[in-house]
């Protein structure tokens, strides 16, 4: 799970998305967002269907997201 917050927050800047901008355009709360970023206790994970549309939104792999 860290890997996927740190390489979520990574492939977003080199987007050049805030995270405001990243969670508007996913169609959810910044709040949410930010827990997918976030290290450590109280970090989430979106679900399947909301990682491969960041995948896709970022043209990033499921593999590289995850750090594989």
């Amino acid at each position: 799970m860290k890997e996927f917050a740190v390489n979520l927050k990574n492939e977003r800047k080199k987007a050049g998305m805030t995270q405001q901008e990243f969670a508007e355009d996913l169609g959810i709360s910044l709040d949410v967002y930010k827990k997918w970023e976030q290290l450590g206790r109280g970090s989430r994970l979106p679900r399947v269907e909301m990682q491969l549309k960041i995948a896709d939104m970022l043209n990033v792999s499921l593999d590289e997201l995850f750090g594989r």
